[in-house]
């Protein structure tokens, strides 16, 4: 069995796949070895130091996780004796702000943005596709999902009734599956699409000429509306907003924002240390802060 193959046994998703992958071939290559045995401990370490003064602690650290599965299973199946990661450390990460979400003032700008899509579409087809744009918008700002979750979406996994609905997310990160209820704005975005989708048979969100959509093109479409509205915003900005919003203005607990957002645990239990990241302040509300104490 192939690394990949490993990795897919392991339930981890396509993307993780790939850029483990990469990853390891990228770091491998810079060892410049004849053979995989050849990768001693002290060899790693000297790539960690290297890499550390050359790359960002997360892209680094996602290197070294990436090693550390492919050296577990070069072990496991013979390849090599002993494993020459097992003691090798993730670089300490730096202390950071809040993650970005959008205040309300932005929310409406990126809003208004989708409604202005639709509105001035100036065929059928371009029509269609603002509707679709404006729906998939609607998944990730009010129900959280990541643009992974927002492209593995088929038909069945959305149910909605006129006063209520929710979509199943089978394809979480880790495997892992929820179900998130959806909220008036986000039920009536979905309901518009599915009036004008032409139902693709594999996808919820598929492209103008069929096919599933990319997580690269989401955000390409997401970035283009931001920049109509005048915000910056990303697919992960949306999600950070809709956690934000929850924490701040709806004072929904902890436990249930991790449940909503699939921080969780192996087990299913809500992961709280990581929703915690959205009641650190932003940027904005520091510079506030500082602004009120000015004579």
């Amino acid at each position: 069995m192939g690394f990949k193959s490993h990795l897919q046994v392991l339930g981890r998703s396509r993307r993780t796949v790939e850029v483990y992958s990469l990853a390891v071939e990228r770091v491998l290559h810079s060892l410049n070895l004849d053979e995989v045995a050849d990768v001693t401990p002290i060899d790693l370490a000297e790539w960690r130091r290297r890499r550390s003064a050359e790359a960002k602690p997360s892209t680094v650290n996602l290197e070294i996780g990436a090693m550390r599965q492919f050296f577990r299973w070069a072990v496991s199946y013979g390849l090599i004796a002993s494993d020459p990661s097992s003691g090798l450390k993730q670089v300490p990460m730096e202390a950071r702000l809040a993650p970005r979400w959008l205040d309300r003032p932005s929310q409406h700008r990126l809003i208004r943005a989708v409604q202005q899509g639709i509105q001035s579409a100036s065929t059928d087809e371009r029509r269609r596709k603002a509707v679709r744009d404006a729906a998939m918008v609607a998944v990730m700002l009010h129900a959280g999902l990541r643009v992974s979750e927002v492209c593995a979406l088929d038909l069945g996994d959305v149910e909605l009734s006129e006063r209520k609905g929710r979509v199943t997310v089978r394809s979480g990160k880790r495997g892992k599956r929820r179900d998130v209820p959806l909220n008036r704005d986000a039920r009536k975005a979905v309901t518009k699409w599915l009036a004008v989708s032409g139902a693709d048979p594999g996808h919820l969100f598929a492209g103008m000429a069929g096919g599933h959509l990319t997580t690269r093109a989401v955000s390409f479409l997401v970035s283009a509306i931001a920049r109509r509205a005048g915000v910056e915003a990303s697919p992960h900005t949306l999600r950070h907003t809709f956690c934000h919003e929850l924490v701040e203005r709806g004072g929904v607990s902890l436990d249930k924002v991790a449940l909503l957002a699939g921080h969780t645990t192996a087990t299913g239990l809500p992961r709280i240390e990581t929703t915690l990241r959205y009641t650190m302040p932003g940027s904005g509300e520091l510079e506030k802060a500082v602004e009120s104490i000015e004579w």
